[in-house]
């Protein structure tokens, strides 16, 4: 109803009734009539739709920002650097001798017979290999690759080396670890893996083979099985 029409009908009743009026009354009337009016009812529509983007958009912005942690690999792979640069570093190993149990056993080794002992090459290395783990882990920098981490990585490299040739990519490559998205150590290991597929595109079966070793390294963690065979599940 239009404001000027409700006015009239309001005045028209009070003066019919021989009702007085002043001018908090007109004032009164007044007031009542514009929150009623169209206008106002959109205004009020307005700010209640504006209140609800606000939110909205709050709620992408939380998404959005979940969703990267998701999907980019590089956060979850810190860890492979400190593994591989204890492991090419003996040295630093030998500083730091086994524990007291680890040398009774090998006190033990060594009165078996010396035909045992090519079987006990594969064991002390991988000894050798869990104890830079161990000795990389008490430092509190990263943890143990996730092995399906690796594998897309793995994959994402692929895609880069069947679109762009190896000089393109290495320069991609420098280019994201300016903008922070790979760390020194990262982008050293991702450039390993594209040389890597260069001679030999098909590491399908490297997250397997990453989970295999795992597990010699620490048979008594099994909180990577259900992620790889999930994997397999995906895979079939």
């Amino acid at each position: 109803m239009p404001l000027f029409h409700f006015l009239t009908l309001q005045l028209g009743d009070m003066m019919n009734s021989g009702e007085s009026f002043d001018q908090s009354m007109i004032d009164s009337i007044v007031a009542s009539a514009e929150s009623d009016t169209i206008e106002s009812r959109v205004a009020s529509l307005e700010e209640e739709v504006t209140e609800i983007k606000g939110s909205i958009k709050t709620l992408l912005m939380d998404i959005r920002e979940t969703m990267g942690v998701l999907e980019n690999p590089f956060q979850n792979i810190q860890g492979i650097a400190n593994i591989s640069g204890a492991i090419v570093n003996p040295k630093s190993i030998e500083d730091h001798p086994p524990p007291h149990k680890y040398e009774e056993i090998e006190g033990e080794e060594e009165t078996d017979e010396v035909g045992l002992e090519m079987e006990q090459v594969p064991k002390n290395l991988f000894e050798d290999l869990r104890k830079a783990a161990k000795k990389q882990s008490k430092k509190g920098d990263s943890k143990f690759i996730d092995p399906i981490s690796f594998y897309r990585t793995i994959v994402w490299s692929k895609d880069m080396v069947e679109k762009y040739d190896h000089e393109a990519i290495t320069e991609l490559i420098d280019v994201f670890s300016l903008l922070g998205y790979i760390p020194g150590e990262i982008k050293e290991i991702i450039i390993k893996i594209i040389e890597i597929l260069n001679k030999n595109n098909n590491l399908d079966d490297a997250v397997i083979d990453l989970y295999r070793l795992y597990h010699i390294l620490y048979p008594e963690d099994q909180s990577l099985d259900s992620k790889v065979l999930g994997h397999l599940l995906d895979g079939k």
